[in-house]
């Protein structure tokens, strides 16, 4: 697959070609064949070093295998290239998350926030974020009235010490 990859970069030029290479990304994704999506995700890097949506990827899948050193650079790179896109954002911010980096997680994740149109994308993560302001910033209160409207009963942690 790698190599077929690499003759088809090697042959098409197109401008949306890194989008039809994506979307076997997705597959890989699904069936949690992440080292395998890394390693195509780098043949497409290598042809399309500049293109957001694989950088994105890259630190994305490197996040996912818990290399989160190398991966901060690739997600401060794709928002670097496409400071408005929700995912990458967020994906940013999480890397921060998952670094200690509570200050950086925090700014991050509110930038993210508002860039998220779709509202049941917005809901989760703003579920997620919640409980980081619970666990991480100790912020329970805060926490509290984010989970009562964004996540369901059972996944509000920080408001059970309140009823």
């Amino acid at each position: 697959m790698l190599k077929a990859i690499e003759e088809s970069c090697t042959i098409y030029k197109g401008s949306g070609a890194p989008q039809a290479w994506l979307a076997y990304v997705d597959e890989l994704n699904e069936s949690r064949q992440y080292r395998i999506a890394l390693e195509f995700m780098k043949v497409l890097e290598k042809h399309y070093p500049d293109d957001p949506d694989v950088i994105a990827n890259v630190g994305a899948f490197l996040m996912i295998l818990r290399r989160d050193a190398e991966a901060l650079p690739y997600l401060k790179r794709a928002v670097e290239m496409a400071p408005n896109d929700p995912i990458n954002v967020w994906d940013l911010g999480r890397a921060y998350d998952y670094a200690g980096e509570t200050k950086l997680a925090d700014e991050w994740y509110q930038k993210a926030l508002p860039l998220m149109k779709d509202p049941e994308e917005l809901h989760h993560s703003t579920c997620i974020y919640a409980e980081f302001v619970a666990t991480k910033l100790n912020q329970t209160a805060r926490a509290c009235e984010m989970q009562k409207k964004n996540c369901a009963e059972d996944q509000q942690t920080a408001c059970k010490e309140k009823k």
